[in-house]
């Protein structure tokens, strides 16, 4: 995982896999302490990450350290699943706090904590969400809540299913806003 104080950068094809953090932030943690944190997560996989005690984002926390400046984000083409934090607390994927921002677009958040009917948001805080596919539903254009049908996440396969013979295809393929991709400086596609 990452910590980052006060940091500026870009974060690119980056997986965040099966890190544990006490107590917040499993995968990463972005904060500012009198001075703003400005990263931008793209096409990164955040999977199977765990926080303890308080247990609040188990993906990804970004935090203002109570100092009034706080961490700023920018996640795109990332999927956040089977992470986890304090059972039955909101934030299981995503913790924005309160003087802290994150835009996010074309992105994935689902199976975090206990998923299922009833089972806690996987964001807390006021993030800008839009074309994305969140768990339990998210207000902004372009957002779906539907499965995002992965090949296997249990085993951290996060692959999106194309299979239209068994009418087994991910409802995010083709559900992107284009418009948000970074420029191709990043290779994201690796088409050179």
């Amino acid at each position: 995982g990452i910590y980052a104080d006060r940091a500026r950068g870009e974060v690119a094809n980056t997986l965040f896999l099966g890190n544990r953090s006490f107590p917040y932030g499993g995968g990463a943690y972005v904060t500012g302490n009198g001075t703003a944190s400005t990263l931008a997560f793209t096409n990164c996989v955040f999977w199977n990450n765990t926080c303890t005690v308080s247990g609040l984002g188990g993906a990804l926390y970004v935090d203002d350290t109570g100092s009034g400046t706080g961490g700023n984000v920018k996640i795109v083409n990332c999927s956040l699943a089977d992470n986890s934090g304090n059972a039955g607390t909101t934030g299981q994927a995503l913790v924005v706090s309160s003087n802290s921002t994150a835009v996010i677009a074309n992105s994935i958040f689902y199976f975090n904590g206990t998923s299922g009917s009833g089972s806690p948001a996987p964001i807390l805080g006021s993030p800008t969400i839009t074309y994305s596919c969140v768990e339990g539903g998210y207000s902004g254009t372009g957002n779906i809540s539907s499965d995002p049908k992965f090949a296997n996440h249990s085993i951290g396969r996060l692959t999106l299913l194309n299979n239209p013979s068994t009418s087994n295809v991910s409802p995010c393929l083709d559900a992107a806003d284009y418009s948000q991709l970074p420029a191709d400086a990043l290779d994201v596609d690796l088409d050179g």
